[in-house]
C-alpha cells in the first residue's frame, strides 16, 4: 500500500514539475488556415456536351426462344475538339420505342453501354439497364472527371441489348456526356 501511495505521489510531482512555474505567460495566436477549393469554378458558358446525344432504337424482330437481340449505333463522323474537355457525368434517357407493348412487356429488359473512341481507342464509359416501360432519365456522375485532350478526334458509340420480351417490343435510348471545356 505504501509503495502504491508513493508511486501516485511521484506521478503527481512529475506532472507538476513538467507544467512549469505558475503564472507563466501564454500567447494564443488566431491565424486562419489557408482554404483551397476542392474543385475549380467553371463559368456556366463553358458547360456543354461532347456533342449532341447519340440515339439508338432496337426493335425485337424475332420471337422467343431467341433470348436477346443487340444493336450498335455510332456517330456518323468524328468530331475534333478544339480545347480540352472534362466529362463529369453521363445522362441516359430511355424513351418509348413507339411499338405496341403486349402483356409480356414486363418480362423484357433493356441495357445500354456507352463508349467513347478517342483518337481510335475505344473505352466503355458507362452502362445502364432498365425496363421497356420505364422512361426516367438516369444520371451517372463520375467521382473524378474524364479528360479528353484538346485536338482529340471523338466518336460516340452506343450498344443497346434487349433481353426477353416479344416481337415488336423495343428499347429506345439516347445518351449524352456532360462536362465543360477547359
Amino acid at each position: 500500500m505504501r509503495r502504491m501511495l508513493f508511486g501516485i505521489a511521484l506521478a503527481f510531482a512529475s506532472i507538476a514539475a513538467s507544467a512549469g512555474p505558475a503564472g507563466a505567460p501564454v500567447t494564443v495566436q488566431n491565424v486562419p488556415l489557408p482554404v483551397t477549393p476542392t474543385q475549380a469554378v467553371i463559368p456556366f458558358a463553358k458547360f456543354d456536351a461532347v456533342r449532341p446525344p447519340i440515339m439508338c432504337l432496337l426493335r425485337r424482330t424475332t420471337e422467343p426462344p431467341v433470348w436477346s437481340e443487340s444493336k450498335t449505333c455510332t456517330d456518323a463522323a468524328p468530331i475534333t475538339l478544339s480545347d480540352r474537355f472534362l466529362i463529369w457525368n453521363v445522362i441516359y434517357q430511355p424513351a418509348s420505342a413507339a411499338y405496341p407493348m403486349d402483356e409480356d412487356y414486363k418480362a423484357a429488359s433493356c441495357s445500354g453501354m456507352y463508349w467513347l473512341s478517342i483518337d481510335g481507342v475505344a473505352q466503355r464509359i458507362a452502362a445502364v439497364s432498365w425496363s421497356p416501360g420505364q422512361f426516367q432519365s438516369i444520371v451517372l456522375p463520375f467521382p473524378v472527371p474524364i479528360e479528353i485532350p484538346a485536338g482529340s478526334s471523338v466518336v460516340q458509340r452506343l450498344d443497346v441489348t434487349m433481353s426477353g420480351g416479344r416481337i415488336n417490343q423495343g428499347c429506345n435510348l439516347s445518351v449524352q456526356a456532360i462536362g465543360a471545356h477547359q
